[in-house]
């Protein structure tokens, strides 16, 4: 982590790294569907279903989806947030850093020609906590 966080980040999550230096995160979108637009309620409400999801992050970060397998994230940083992309994709995933443990994040995803997208929150989490899985 030394290097990479600004150091109000650093300072926010604290008490959020796991024992193997990584922050982990548990991010629970707002909206049960992904929109065409979320910047003014959900318009284009489309029929893909939203996820819980977890991030870890120190030197990269690593998405990790329930009955899927992780997936490794390259890191924007700014002095007020991250946005997580995999290499060769334009999905992104973009986290605001809170003052406690909170922290909001958007997410934005391609499918075909359609752009949608979908935001909620993420708050940090013990390593181990399990996501759900898509069949419960």
């Amino acid at each position: 982590m030394p290097g990479l966080l600004p150091a109000a980040i650093a300072i926010t999550w604290a008490g959020a790294a796991a024992s193997d230096g990584a922050i982990w995160l548990e991010c629970r979108p707002a909206l049960p569907n992904y929109c065409a637009n979320i910047h003014i309620g959900c318009a284009g409400r489309s029929n893909v279903p939203t996820e819980p999801f977890k991030l870890s992050f120190e030197d990269k970060g690593v998405l990790h989806r329930a009955d899927d397998p992780p997936q490794s994230l390259g890191i924007v940083w700014s002095n007020r947030d991250a946005v997580f992309r995999s290499e060769g994709s334009r999905d992104w995933i973009r986290v605001q850093f809170g003052t406690k443990d909170e922290h909001l994040f958007s997410e934005r995803i391609y499918r075909g020609a359609k752009a949608l997208m979908t935001h909620g929150v993420c708050e940090a989490t013990p390593k181990d906590f399990a996501i759900p899985s898509r069949q419960d």
